[in-house]
């Protein structure tokens, strides 16, 4: 679901090199998590998304996320010496600042993924959200800064 529009456009090309670029537009989008454990719906906001309208699937920018204060713990929990809750999951601040909101991943292959949907109107305005990047300042990965030790 395109929330907002930002008017701007990337040139967004393939992993080949041969291919012709395109120009993509920068979103807001949101998508519904449902909890396999209660049913309840979570809205996952997108904020300076890239919009590819004929893609099936999303593609989460994890360097974008960890920018915006969110964990991506996505190391399968099958590799992990002592795994816990914390383990093969997305750790995101939530509404609730003594909580956190835990997305756990699921595997297909070598591929972690959340199963996501379109949300209706009335879950985008009735359910808890959760920004999984932010929506300032522009992303722009060249200029960010190198925190020093």
């Amino acid at each position: 679901m395109i929330v907002s529009r930002s008017g701007k456009v990337v040139d967004v090309c393939g992993y080949d090199p041969s291919t012709t670029s395109r120009q993509l537009e920068v979103v807001t989008a949101a998508i519904a998590y449902d909890r396999p454990t209660t049913g309840e719906t979570i809205i996952l906001v997108l904020h300076q998304a890239i919009h590819v309208p004929n893609m099936d699937h999303h593609l989460l920018s994890t360097m974008q996320s960890r920018t915006n204060d969110v964990t991506i713990n996505d190391r399968p929990k099958f590799l992990t010496a002592c795994p816990n809750d914390n383990d093969h999951c997305i750790l995101a601040p939530s509404d609730n600042p003594n909580d956190i909101t835990r997305l756990p991943l699921r595997i297909h292959g070598t591929i972690s993924y959340l199963n996501v949907r379109k949300p209706t109107a009335a879950e985008y305005a009735n359910c808890e959200h959760v920004s999984l990047t932010a929506d300032a300042p522009d992303w722009d990965p060249p200029h960010h800064q190198i925190p020093t030790c």
